[in-house]
């Protein structure tokens, strides 16, 4: 184990297979997300082909990469469930074709239409099926926003967040009463009682999420969903920018998934996949050309008409055709437990 003044380094075998073999896949990727400089690897288990930061900072010291400043407790910063749920129409096709309980102000038949459309929003902002008297747990729950608008839509909601600050906030002024503060597996949860475990951009973060996965399977009922996205570590901004991809945030980001590992991983926890929903994010493109510092590219998003035209056109094209071909940096992951 190697120490440094603020935190120590573990290096750690497969946590699906249990291999000491691996070979380097990425070298001396710089944390960026806080603006630490820090350096770490990313490997590539040899048997199974997991990706994994190694070495990695431990579990009793790794809060040193989680400032109370970082975005993940930002509450001025709405996410995407916060938004969609503003949508009135988005609201009719709940109400209409996932039997939430609330009455739709628009015709069946329009909405069906229109869910055509939006079904993959929908997936990708973690709003599931209703069920009645449904209770959902964010794993992960930061600032309480997802549950917060969970609640509005008629789930009785639980969290758990390990920053006190956040679950505070949660607490005191989203009013949101079964926030647990602490890690998932230091706190105390009751077994067969979810119908749904949603977890946004979390897993990668545990130190083993094999174990996190069993538990999991544990807390959901027979045919519960755990609901999650993870970063997609065989998308094309991975080939395009390598260690300078803004997804790949090392350390924090300990595992780095790609839709054949994290199948396999499921597998482990009893789950099949029912959905993988390829999100299309222009942010990430935007934030891994700035860390590569490509000057005439960075030039290029400084312009304000460039810009526009960028996104509106150029990215939004890309993204719609790497999500047709599974190849974004986001994947939002349905299973089911069997």
């Amino acid at each position: 184990m190697a120490n440094k003044s603020n935190y120590n380094l573990e290096t750690v075998n497969c946590c699906f297979c249990g291999s000491t073999k691996h070979s380097n896949f990425i070298k001396n990727a710089k944390e960026l997300y806080i603006g630490f400089d820090e350096y770490f690897n990313i490997v590539r288990c040899s048997v199974c082909g997991l990706l994994f930061t190694n070495p990695r900072p431990t579990i009793e010291t790794i809060g040193y990469f989680y400032p109370d400043k970082a975005y993940y407790y930002n509450v001025s910063l709405s996410d995407q469930s916060t938004l969609i749920l503003k949508d009135k129409l988005l609201r009719n096709i709940l109400a209409n074709h996932y039997n939430y309980p609330f009455k739709s102000q628009s015709n069946k038949l329009i909405t069906k239409v229109q869910k055509i459309f939006l079904k993959n929003r929908i997936l990708g902002a973690h709003i599931p099926p209703y069920v009645k008297e449904g209770k959902i747990l964010d794993i992960g729950c930061s600032w309480g926003g997802y549950l917060f608008k969970m609640q509005d839509l008629g789930w009785k909601v639980y969290g758990v967040e390990k920053n006190q600050k956040a679950v505070d906030f949660a607490k005191n002024e989203l009013n949101l009463k079964n926030i647990l503060c602490g890690n998932v597996h230091e706190v105390e949860l009751e077994k067969n009682f979810f119908d749904v475990v949603r977890m946004g951009m979390v897993l990668e973060h545990m130190h083993n999420p094999v174990e996190i996965i069993k538990q999991i399977s544990l807390l959901l009922k027979p045919h519960g969903l755990f609901v999650f996205n993870v970063p997609n570590a065989s998308g094309l901004e991975m080939k395009v920018f390598g260690k300078n991809a803004y997804f790949l945030h090392v350390p924090q980001h300990l595992y780095h998934f790609t839709p054949q590992s994290i199948k396999n991983v499921l597998k482990k926890g009893n789950f099949k996949i029912n959905k993988i929903v390829h999100h299309q994010t222009n942010k990430d493109w935007i934030n891994s050309i700035k860390n590569a510092d490509i000057n005439f590219l960075t030039k290029l998003m400084e312009s304000k008409a460039i810009n526009t035209i960028v996104n509106l056109v150029l990215l939004k094209c890309l993204l719609k055709y790497t999500a047709l071909m599974g190849k974004t940096s986001r994947m939002t992951i349905y299973a089911e437990k069997i």
